[in-house]
């Protein structure tokens, strides 16, 4: 554990109950932190939202433990297969760290305060991979364009209630991933 940050291997029926904080439910969310051979992550700019960066997520479907909703949102949303990918580890930082709200959503709708999002780290020995934005497995598009970027940078630069989220596991992933690079 490093600074309250959990690694673990979920069991399945995680991805079915929600996440309580401070008397608030959330919806359990899972992003796909894929690195390449420099250290820098794989995010999108969505669509119709000109300058807004993320990495790929969603929630988990019933049965799904995190890496599994990982995989597959790293799929449906950037087309990267996961076997052209190495898992590293889950992040799963405890609430509410790793909570933001989303107020007046679809999520408010059924009855959640927002999401608690963990994030599940990969890693592929290249600089570049091919992406296919379309929106695979019936999901639509969810992103214009991608690019590689500096982790903490995106932290700085995403959509505002997720920063808190972003930047605790920057801090927790990126030494990880220099000093696997041997850039530490």
């Amino acid at each position: 554990s490093v600074t309250g940050v959990q690694t673990c291997a979920l069991p399945i029926s995680e991805g079915e109950a929600p996440v309580e904080s401070g008397g608030d439910l959330y919806r359990k969310c899972v992003a796909a932190v894929l690195f390449n051979n420099e250290g820098k992550v794989l995010v999108g700019e969505r669509v119709k939202a000109e300058g807004a960066w993320q990495l790929p997520q969603g929630g988990l479907d019933k049965g799904e433990d995190y890496q599994t909703a990982a995989s597959r949102e790293l799929y449906e949303e950037m087309g990267v297969p996961i076997g052209s990918v190495e898992y590293l580890e889950t992040l799963s930082p405890p609430p509410p760290t790793s909570c933001y709200t989303v107020p007046s959503s679809w999520l408010t709708k059924q009855g959640f305060a927002g999401q608690h999002l963990s994030f599940v780290s990969y890693y592929t020995p290249h600089a570049t991979i091919e992406t296919i934005l379309t929106g695979l497995n019936g999901e639509p598009q969810e992103f214009s364009r991608t690019k590689w970027m500096d982790f903490n940078d995106l932290s700085e630069i995403v959509w505002e209630p997720k920063r808190a989220a972003y930047r605790n596991a920057a801090m927790n992933l990126m030494p990880k991933v220099l000093a696997r690079l041997g850039k530490l």
